[in-house]
């Protein structure tokens, strides 16, 4: 008889755990099916069902057990500072340079911020500083892009400059690209001040169970992106493109620690932000998204208006069946967070799932087809590298870069 090992054991675990939450969710659905005839709620619940189909997939698939060794290659960072405070930019920057068992060999920070707050540099051998005012951290990456050598570079690296990244991430990252396949590896994002307040553990839940999905591009943390695809590419979102041309892993062995927004308005200019990000990109991707996704967004308003309020017992009936799916993909994400215990868990998913579920539906929603309204208002939604300057690194004062 074959051996399983540890590693292949977690791996039939997870199988077997998203197995029964498919199920089940497989019988409610066959339930509803019979006893509720109103058809678009029906296709509503079927859409919250596929989300979990999805959820659970990569769930399974990202517990497949890592290769051994890290993937050699040389692996350029950058860094959009934005209006990251100064201490955790310092901290994300040097969670780069101290990597175990991999090496990051240039770390690019773009300050991409206003005026008012400018980046403060210090010096560093594999540090360099690229001043870019009110550019955002798209062009921010283009620029960075655009004055690199493909040919120099394996992997690409990008890292939130509020992000702190695991001291073994880049290891476990790199070992995911041992899977020809694989053209993006991303790690667990966890809030790091979760226990702040209410807020930043219901915001936590949000961007842990959301970011381990596919195609979750607009929210905060890291990406690595083999250079192939991140160069050809460059006038996309970074590696957003790289998602359709190879497998994105997540890598539930790497973390990279975010900060939570702790305030309502932190909150709004964040979620706000990551929105703009996500239209932009898929919006390059598929022409007609926006315009298409806003149409069918205000269509369906027009047609619930006019169809009149619905029935208080199948309102509450898909109220508990969007809750269910809720919980299911709050507890997949719940299983893999680092550094929490079994009760923790167990009262985060119990308490601030529905708690989660109401920001996402009343909160994270609007915000987004805000986003969608203003960039659609705007003359220009695209946005090159144009020039910048870099304007302290230890090379450039020893003349080794122009």
């Amino acid at each position: 008889m074959q051996h399983i090992g540890p590693a292949g054991s977690r791996t039939v675990w997870r199988a077997l755990a998203a197995g029964i939450v498919i199920l089940a969710v497989t019988a409610v659905t066959g339930y509803v099916h019979r006893e509720v005839t109103d058809s678009a709620l029906f296709a509503c619940w079927c859409a919250g069902y596929a989300t979990l189909l999805v959820r659970a997939y990569s769930f399974v698939r990202n517990s497949r057990p890592p290769h051994p060794e890290a993937v050699p290659g040389r692996v350029v960072a950058i860094v959009p500072a934005g209006e990251a405070a100064a201490e955790d930019l310092r901290a994300c920057v040097w969670s780069l340079l101290s990597q175990h068992g991999a090496v990051v060999s240039e770390v690019h920070v773009t300050d991409d911020g206003p005026d008012r707050r400018p980046v403060q540099p210090f010096a560093h051998p594999r540090v360099y500083w690229h001043r870019r005012p009110d550019g955002g951290s798209r062009p921010g990456g283009l620029h960075v892009l655009d004055q690199l050598d493909p040919g120099d570079w394996d992997f690409v690296l990008t890292l939130d400059g509020d992000c702190i990244l695991d001291e073994h991430a880049l290891g476990h990252l790199l070992a995911a690209f041992a899977r020809s396949r694989v053209t993006v590896a991303k790690p667990m994002i966890v809030a790091r001040n979760a226990g702040q307040n209410l807020l930043t553990r219901i915001a936590d839940v949000h961007l842990g169970s959301s970011r381990a999905m596919r195609m979750s591009r607009p929210l905060p943390g890291a990406a690595l992106c083999r250079a192939g695809a991140a160069f050809p590419d460059r006038h996309h979102h970074r590696t957003g493109s790289a998602v359709f041309e190879g497998e994105t892993t997540v890598v539930p062995a790497a973390t990279a620690w975010t900060r939570a927004p702790a305030d309502p308005a932190t909150a709004f200019d964040l979620w706000f932000r990551w929105s703009t990000t996500w239209w932009r990109t898929f919006g390059r991707l598929f022409p007609a998204a926006r315009m298409l996704a806003g149409s069918l967004t205000v269509g369906y308003a027009s047609v619930a208006l006019v169809s009149g309020p619905v029935q208080s017992g199948t309102a509450a009936l898909y109220a508990t069946l969007y809750l269910l799916v809720r919980y299911a993909i709050t507890g997949l994400y719940l299983v893999d967070r680092p550094r929490t215990s079994g009760p923790d868990r167990f009262w985060t998913w119990l308490l601030l799932t529905p708690a989660e579920a109401f920001l996402s539906l009343l909160f994270v929603v609007p915000v987004r087809y805000f986003a969608l309204f203003r960039l659609c208002r705007s003359r220009s939604t695209t946005s090159t590298a144009g020039p910048g300057t870099v304007y302290h690194s230890a090379h450039l004062l020893e003349g080794n870069r122009t």
